[in-house]
């Protein structure tokens, strides 16, 4: 697990440049990648710079911060080929590095290091080209610069569990794994989207390609880029609904084999997630995924080693994950280490951090504050850890899944002013006709109405319906492709990694995504429970107590905490003159929810912390150009 940075060019530098003055201008941004992403990386670092740009060669500089996991004494990157013309950096973990190297070595490649993953990259680039991606198991963003071919392949997962920005300019590209790393090199100059903007307030992250910047993209999960001079290519190696079109589409029944094949996929998923050569931890939480996660581990790992996990608790026992954590740890035989954590004198402090240094764009999932001090917790134990990510939209586990088929049902609310607001959710997400519609109300902080001085949102995501889908399988496709990467994902490596955390998700194989994806989602969940093939398959690794439990959230009491102890700070940066609210014609908004969440008119939450967000990034970036 490590972060990457790099930069190449086709073109001679600026005409109002000396070539010294280019090459210094790189040098200063190689360094400043460098120390930006030093936390993702804090076991050590290397640099590759190509010859400066002719007429037919480009300039490239490539930069790489090291977590070492895998082979730490064979794993130096960049890394490159025996000749020199492939150098590869790398984010990530390939599970399937051992099976690969295998294959490699008997089509003639030959290996320098033990075991390091990076390696099979090299030769794997070597053999197969843009086919690579698709033959890895494993979470990954890396860059691949070939000086035959003079070209640039940059390729990200399935899920999208690794980031990997860019930003495309004058001949030039700019890539990194976070957006502040990709902003320091020359000519990236971001103006701020209103499009992107709205997104983000609408649903609380921005989906991916876009990001806040106008003239910056994310790669999407399960993509690749190559860019050679002049020309950018694109490709796509994975999709969620792959699964269902080769299958011709959903499967409506469960039969015992079926069970028997989750089973085994899973134990498949967690025992190759296993292989580390540094100390590994597993996060703990009250909830069905980590329970199991942790307890196949404990089962693989027999007598070799202790399975230790981590929970972290509050203060406030709605929130308090620990009781049931407790359970599943006596049951499973884990060791446990429980930390109860007061966050409230330093959230304000750890938000800024996080936003200069680790997400660089506005981010409205609070629940990012509990997964940093949970991952900085497991860091104290261990450099890596197994979490039990991706099983709510893997295997059916929210409960806007029932809302959704519910109101496709027919169930219509008329616009009262409900109390609850996840009533009122329901009753906009009821105005609506179609399934897609109704679940986009469903999941948004705003509703279009709060956000017409924006402008109209565009629909682009894709349509991933197929004949005899039902509205969970779409909607369960549909996180896969936004919220997953976008919040859930985007959150994890953000907060782990700000600790030098590298955190796996067996639940996201894409081998096992692949099984779960053909079955309609009625069969994952009925009007009472979700996962229930999850449940069934994998009875005797979860306790009755968790068994029974209903889905909770991972988060905090922020919204008790803006009446408290964090009302001072909050309100001086929502109400301040010269606000993003204001410049965007949105003035009045944050002073009503403010004015109402404080007298209990309403629970403003999630729209108060996406609002406060937003402004904090902006105060970051003052003077950035918005259009």
């Amino acid at each position: 697990m490590c972060g990457i940075a790099g930069f190449a060019c086709w073109n001679r530098p600026p005409h109002r440049l000396t070539a010294e003055a280019w090459n210094e201008s790189l040098t200063k941004a190689a360094h400043r990648a460098d120390e930006l992403l030093r936390h993702r990386g804090p076991d050590g670092s290397g640099r590759w710079q190509a010859l400066p740009a002719t007429e037919d060669r480009a300039e490239v500089w490539l930069v790489h911060r090291r977590l070492s996991i895998m082979d730490p004494a064979g794993g130096q990157q960049p890394m490159e080929n025996e000749d020199g013309t492939v150098h590869v950096i790398f984010n990530g973990e390939i599970y399937n590095h051992r099976e690969l190297r295998s294959e490699l070595s008997g089509l003639g490649h030959r290996f320098n290091s033990d075991h390091c993953d990076t390696e099979v990259l090299v030769h794997g680039w070597e053999q197969w080209k843009t086919d690579l991606p698709g033959k890895l198991r494993g979470m990954f963003a890396f860059a691949v610069w070939d000086s035959q071919s003079q070209e640039l392949f940059l390729a990200r997962d399935y899920f999208g569990q690794k980031p990997l920005f860019y930003a495309i300019h004058d001949g030039c590209v700019a890539f990194a794994s976070t957006l502040p790393a990709v902003r320091c090199w020359p000519g990236v100059a971001p103006r701020a989207s209103i499009a992107s903007l709205r997104q983000y307030l609408q649903f609380g992250y921005i989906p991916p390609p876009s990001t806040v910047y106008r003239d910056i993209k994310c790669i999407e999960p399960g993509s690749w880029i190559r860019l050679t001079a002049g020309q950018l290519f694109t490709g796509v190696f994975w999709r969620p609904e792959n699964a269902l079109q080769m299958n011709g589409g959903v499967i409506k029944t469960v039969r015992d084999e079926d069970i028997h094949d989750l089973r085994q996929l899973i134990f498949s998923a967690v025992e190759s997630q296993l292989h580390a050569d540094v100390p590994m931890v597993g996060f703990l939480s009250g909830g069905i995924d980590s329970a199991l996660v942790c307890g196949v581990a404990r089962q693989l790992l027999g007598g070799r080693r202790e399975m230790q996990v981590v929970t972290v608790g509050f203060d406030e026992t709605s929130f308090d994950e620990m009781p049931l954590a407790g359970h599943t740890a006596r049951a499973a035989n884990l060791r446990h280490h429980q930390c109860r954590i007061d966050m409230k004198p330093s959230a304000m402090a750890t938000l800024e951090w996080l936003m200069e240094f680790t997400l660089g764009q506005p981010f409205a999932d609070s629940s990012i504050l509990p997964t940093y001090w949970v991952a900085n917790a497991a860091r104290s134990l261990a450099p890596c850890a197994i979490s039990g990510d991706g099983g709510d939209e893997i295997f059916g586990g929210y409960d806007r899944y029932r809302a959704a088929r519910m109101l496709k049902a027919g169930l219509r609310l008329p616009r009262w002013k409900y109390r609850s607001e996840r009533m009122r959710r329901m009753a906009a997400a009821s105005s609506q006709k179609g399934g897609r519609e109704q679940y986009t109300a469903l999941c948004s902080i705003f509703q279009p109405e709060d956000l017409r001085p924006l402008g109209m949102q565009k629909d682009g995501d894709r349509d991933k319906s197929q004949p005899g889908m039902d509205v969970i399988r779409q909607c369960m496709l549909m996180d896969q492709s936004n919220y997953l990467p976008g919040d859930v994902l985007w959150k994890v490596d953000a907060a782990s990694m700000a600790c030098g955390l590298e955190v796996r998700s067996p639940l996201l194989d894409h081998q096992l995504a692949n099984w779960a994806n053909r079955f309609c989602g009625e069969v994952m969940m009925n009007w009472r429970q979700g996962k229930l093939l999850v449940r069934r398959a994998m009875r005797d690794f979860l306790p009755r107590e968790v068994q029974r439990g209903r889905k909770r959230g991972f988060g905090v009491p922020i919204g008790q905490w803006f009446r408290s102890s964090l009302r001072g700070e909050t309100e001086s940066c929502l109400l301040a003159g010269g606000s993003l609210s204001t410049q965007l014609g949105l003035k009045m908004l944050p002073e009503r929810l403010w004015k109402e969440h404080l007298n209990g008119e309403r629970d403003h939450t999630h729209r108060l912390f996406a609002l406060l967000m937003m402004e904090m990034w902006y105060r970051q970036n003052p003077n950035l150009p918005i259009g």
